[in-house]
């Protein structure tokens, strides 16, 4: 199927292959060498999820999320633009090259109207 193992597997192959043939991760824990085992270090599955217990949260710096804070979803004030509406299509008439970056901000702004004329009118 593949020369070796080294070998990379594309996206296509990897469709290709049958689900016999795909990898397996195996239930055992790793092994761990003596050396490292003298150390302190264990083999754990990576399903099993690390024992965290408040004295080492402490010592690692981590603490617990605090509860949210609300914020305000109403509008807190006047919204102030570079430019007024009559302003804004004065420039659009005056200016006709698209490129013109007073053109895309005189564009900004009258789309920012238009979309503040709905809610004006309800007020």
């Amino acid at each position: 199927m593949r020369g070796a193992m080294n070998d990379p597997i594309s996206s296509t192959q990897k469709e290709r292959l049958g689900i016999g043939e795909l990898p397996i991760p195996s239930d055992s824990a790793p092994d761990v060498p003596p050396e490292i085992k003298e150390l302190g270090v264990e083999g754990r599955h990576e399903t099993q999820s690390p024992i965290l217990t408040d004295a080492k949260a402490a010592e690692a710096g981590i603490e617990l999320a605090k509860e949210s804070t609300q914020h305000s979803t109403t509008p807190s004030g006047l919204v102030i633009l570079p430019q007024g509406s009559i302003k804004a299509s004065v420039i659009l008439k005056a200016h006709k090259k698209v490129t013109e970056s007073i053109v895309w901000l005189a564009t900004l702004i009258l789309k920012q109207f238009k979309r503040m004329e709905p809610s004006q009118k309800g007020v």
